[in-house]
């Protein structure tokens, strides 16, 4: 195995894209991506449920969102698809960074891992970005109602998620960036700070 120059970058993006994929799993499934409120009732939606808790005592109904949605329904699939696509890819980056800092490999190979690496963890930002950009408007004729529907903490934690992934893909992209200084400077047997 090469000498490894530090691993910090990639550490911390390991890091980072674990944290990322956890936050994301809950903020996808859970029923708070946008909630309204009116004098009667409190609604909450997600890609999944969509409920109304009643003022009162008369408790929670749920009903799937896919029924909640007439005219966005298309919106509806290519939110929820490119959101699933940002979580597979997360993971996807997760498997090629871990694998790149395990294997036992060619230098050339784990380069090639941590490449396609960054290439994935770029695909799940923008990925989730087209999710969160989806949304508003599904949520707008959830709400059917003449208030604006804020956005709950599930569309929250997605957003975060999402923000640490474009955190990772830097880090990634660090750590590739000085990985090739200190192979340039082994080739060409420099200091990496020369002492005037």
């Amino acid at each position: 195995m090469e000498d490894e120059p530090d691993l910090i970058f990639i550490g911390a993006s390991l890091l980072v894209l674990v944290v990322s994929s956890i936050l994301f799993i809950v903020g996808l499934s859970t029923p708070y991506f946008s909630e309204t409120i009116s004098v009667k009732y409190k609604t909450y939606s997600g890609l999944w449920k969509h409920c109304l808790d009643y003022v009162g005592d008369r408790g929670v109904e749920c009903e799937e969102t896919v029924n909640k949605v007439t005219k966005e329904k298309d919106e509806l699939k290519v939110c929820k698809s490119m959101l699933i696509l940002g979580l597979l890819s997360i993971l996807a980056s997760i498997f090629c960074v871990a694998f790149s800092l395990c294997l036992r490999c060619k230098p050339t190979e784990r380069r090639i891992l941590r490449i396609f690496g960054i290439v994935i963890t770029l695909v799940a930002v923008v990925c989730i970005s087209i999710g969160v950009a989806v949304y508003p408007n599904i949520a707008r004729e959830i709400a059917d109602s003449l208030t604006e529907p804020f956005y709950g903490s599930s569309y929250t934690l997605c957003v975060i998620a999402m923000c640490l992934t474009g955190l990772a893909a830097i880090f990634q992209i660090m750590d590739l960036i000085y990985r090739l200084c200190v192979l340039e400077r082994k080739r060409n047997r420099q200091p990496l700070i020369s002492h005037n």
